[in-house]
C-alpha cells in the first residue's frame, strides 16, 4: 500500500455529515485525487459518490468503494488526513511538473520590453552611424495572449525603416497539451525548416508534458578587430544586434524566432568593413507531437 500524508497548501479538505455515519467524513473530490497524484477511478459506480454537491465544488467521493483496499483516516491529534491506496493507483511523480488541475491563466496584464543600440564610427573621409531599436509587446486577457514584435532601423546611407513581425493571439489547449496561435508566427521546424506564416497553428507544447524538455539556442563565438557592431538575422529578419569591443566575443542570450533556419552573423568593423558567417541551427525531431499549420507564407 502507498500511504499519503500530504500537507494541504492553500486549500482545504471539507468534512461533511453523512446519514448513517457516526463521524463526519472527509470530502475528497476528483480534483483532490489528481493533486494527490492518485489515478482517476471509475466514478460511474452507484456507490462512488459519498455526497453529491454543486458541479463547481465537485462531488464527495466514496474512496473506499471505488478504489479497492483504499482507506481514509483522520488523526484528530495531529490534524492529519491519511489516505492509503495500492501502489498501482499512484501516478508517476515527475520532478518540477505541475498537475494540469493546478494550472491558471494568470492575471490580466500588459507588457513591453525593448532593446536600443546606437553605433558611430568615424575615419578620415567616412562617417558611419546607425540606430537600432527592437520591442516585444503584449497583453494577457483571460486565457488569451496578444503578442507583437518589431524593430526600427536608421543608417546614415539608407535612412530609416520599420519592420513588424509576429503579431498574433495565442492560448493554451490544456486537454491536448498544445498551443493555438492565430496570426503571424513561425512553424516549429522540427522536421522541415521553420517558415513564417499568417494563419492558424496548433502544435504540441513539450513544456506541458513531464518531464519538461530543455529549449536550445546556439552560442555565437566570434572575433572583432575593432569596436564593431554584431548583427544576427534569421530568415531575413534581424533578431539581435549589439556592439562589442576589439577581441573575442560570445553571444549566449539569443531568442531565435524558430527552429531549422540558420543564423546569419554579420560583424561590421569601425572602418566600414564587414564579415559574415552562418551559424547552423536545428532541432531534434520529436516523435508523437502534434503540429497543424494552415495559412499563407508571410513575406520576408
Amino acid at each position: 500500500l502507498a500511504e499519503f500524508a500530504l500537507p494541504i497548501i492553500n486549500q482545504s479538505i471539507t468534512f461533511v455529515a453523512i446519514e448513517g455515519k457516526k463521524n463526519a467524513q472527509a470530502c475528497i473530490t476528483l480534483k483532490n485525487l489528481l493533486q494527490f497524484h492518485i489515478n482517476s477511478p471509475d466514478i460511474n459506480n452507484e456507490k462512488a459518490v459519498l455526497l453529491a454537491r454543486d458541479e463547481t465544488l465537485g462531488n464527495c467521493l466514496n474512496l473506499t468503494e471505488i478504489i479497492p483496499q483504499a482507506s481514509v483516516r483522520y488523526d484528530v491529534n495531529d490534524q492529519r488526513l491519511d489516505i492509503d491506496v495500492p501502489q498501482a493507483w499512484v501516478m508517476k511523480n515527475y520532478q518540477n511538473y505541475v498537475d494540469p488541475s493546478l494550472w491558471e491563466n494568470g492575471i490580466n496584464a500588459a507588457m513591453l520590453s525593448y532593446n536600443l543600440n546606437g553605433y558611430h564610427s568615424e575615419t578620415p573621409g567616412r562617417k558611419n552611424e546607425s540606430i537600432y531599436a527592437a520591442f516585444n509587446g503584449g497583453m494577457n486577457l483571460g486565457a488569451w495572449r496578444l503578442r507583437a514584435s518589431g524593430n526600427y532601423n536608421w543608417m546614415t546611407d539608407s535612412g530609416s525603416n520599420y519592420d513588424f513581425k509576429n503579431r498574433y493571439v495565442q492560448r493554451d489547449i490544456a486537454s491536448l497539451r498544445s498551443q493555438l496561435i492565430l496570426g503571424e508566427s513561425y512553424t516549429t521546424g522540427e522536421t522541415f525548416d521553420s517558415v513564417s506564416i499568417r494563419g492558424i497553428r496548433l502544435y504540441s507544447d513539450s513544456r506541458m508534458l513531464p518531464p519538461t524538455l530543455a529549449s536550445f539556442a546556439p552560442i555565437i563565438h566570434g572575433v572583432a578587430n575593432t569596436n564593431a557592431k554584431v548583427t544576427i538575422t534569421q530568415g531575413g529578419y534581424k533578431i539581435y544586434e549589439t556592439t562589442v569591443p576589439p577581441g573575442a566575443f560570445v553571444i549566449d542570450d539569443l531568442s531565435p524566432s524558430g527552429y531549422g533556419s540558420d543564423l546569419i552573423v554579420t560583424i561590421e568593423e569601425s572602418d566600414g568593413s564587414k564579415r559574415t558567417f552562418s551559424q547552423p541551427f536545428s532541432s531534434v525531431v520529436q516523435c508523437y507531437a502534434l503540429a497543424l499549420d494552415v495559412g499563407i507564407l508571410a513575406a520576408v
